[in-house]
C-alpha cells in the first residue's frame, strides 16, 4: 500500500487541489482513501456538506449516511466520523464513500476542525510524540492495507505533530512548490523534515521524496521565471523537480468549488489544456508510485 503526503509549511500553494487531482485519477482503478488532517477542512468541503458549529468558527463532518440511531450496533457511535477519531481508542472509524468505479473507489476520512486544533496545539513533548506514533501505526496497519491501495494525506500549513505524523506514516512525499520567495526560502525546512524522517527508516521501510512539484506557474511573470531558474540551478533541489510544471489555470480553481460542474478536471474535454496537463502529471506520479504496474502496461 502506498501512503502519499504533500507537506508544505506555506499556505496557498495549491496542495489540496493537487491532492484532489491525484485522488480522482487513481480512484478510477485503485481503492483510494483521502485523509484530512487540516483544521481548515478544505479537502473535506470538496466532497462533503460540512457543518459549521461554535458560531461558525469550526466545522465538522455531517452525519454518516450509514448511521441509524435506532440500530443497536450504533449505540456507541455519534454518527459522525473524522480523522481525529483515531486518537481515541473508544471511537469507531467510518470512512465516507465519495465515488465508486468498476475497478476502484474513493473514500474520505474528513476533518473535524475543533478536535484537530486541540490535537495540533498539544505542547507536551510526550503527547506530541504519541500523536505521531498513532498516525503512523493506524495508517500503516494491515486493516488499512487490506482496504486501500493508496492513502492520500492533507495537512495544514504548519509544523505540528499532525504534519510530522503524516510524514512518518508516508511511504512517499511530493512537496508542492509555488514560485514565490517565501515558499522557495522555506524549502530547506520542509525537505529537512523529510530527510530527518528518512534517516530513521530501515531499508525495509523507506520514505521516498518523490518530487518537488512546481504549481501555479505563470510563465508571463518574470518573478516566476527567475525563481524557477534559481531552483533549477541548485542541484540539491533540481534533482527532485517534477518534469511536469503545472500552470496557474482557472479550470483548476473552478474544480475546487463544490457543486460546480464539471466537478473533475478529468470530465473536461479531452483536448482541454488543463486536463491534458493534469493527465500528464498523474501519469508521471503513477510511474513513481507504481513503477512495476506502469512498466507492465
Amino acid at each position: 500500500m502506498i501512503r502519499l503526503s504533500l507537506p508544505q509549511k506555506k499556505g496557498g500553494v495549491g496542495k489540496t487541489t493537487l491532492i484532489k487531482i491525484l485522488a480522482e485519477w487513481f480512484s478510477q482503478n485503485k481503492r483510494v482513501l483521502l485523509v484530512d488532517f487540516d483544521d481548515q477542512c478544505s479537502l473535506s468541503e470538496l466532497y462533503l456538506p460540512m457543518e459549521r458549529i461554535g458560531n461558525g468558527r469550526h466545522k465538522r463532518p455531517p452525519l454518516h449516511p450509514d448511521y441509524t440511531p435506532d440500530n443497536e450496533d450504533h449505540a456507541d457511535w455519534t454518527g459522525r466520523s473524522s480523522s481525529a477519531d483515531i486518537f481515541y481508542s473508544t471511537r469507531e472509524i467510518h470512512e465516507y464513500g465519495v465515488a465508486e468505479f468498476e475497478n476502484g473507489r474513493l473514500d474520505i476520512l474528513p476533518a473535524d476542525s475543533r478536535e484537530l486544533v486541540y490535537v495540533r496545539e498539544q505542547e507536551d513533548k510526550k503527547i506530541r510524540a504519541r500523536i505521531e506514533e498513532i498516525i503512523d501505526k493506524f495508517f500503516g496497519s494491515e486493516g488499512i492495507a487490506d482496504m486501500y491501495d493508496l492513502v492520500l494525506f492533507d495537512t495544514g500549513p504548519n509544523e505540528s505533530p499532525l504534519m510530522r505524523g503524516v510524514i512518518r506514516a508516508s511511504t512517499q512525499t511530493i512537496i508542492p512548490v509555488e514560485l514565490e520567495q517565501q515558499c522557495i526560502s522555506g524549502l530547506d525546512a520542509i525537505i529537512g523534515m523529510v530527510i530527518e524522517e528518512q534517516s530513521r527508516r530501515s531499508k525495509n521501510h523507506p520514505l521516498e521524496l518523490t518530487a518537488l512539484q512546481i504549481n501555479k506557474y505563470r510563465k508571463q511573470l518574470s518573478l516566476h521565471n527567475g525563481l524557477l531558474e534559481q531552483v533549477m540551478n541548485q542541484e540539491r533541489l533540481s534533482q527532485y523537480v517534477s518534469p511536469i510544471i503545472i500552470p496557474s489555470r482557472v479550470a483548476y480553481a473552478e474544480r475546487d468549488v463544490r457543486g460546480l460542474l464539471p466537478a473533475s478536471v478529468f470530465q473536461l474535454k479531452p483536448s482541454d489544456p488543463a486536463r491534458k496537463i493534469a493527465e500528464d502529471w498523474c501519469k508521471f506520479v503513477e510511474s513513481k508510485l507504481f513503477p512495476k504496474e506502469t512498466a507492465d502496461a
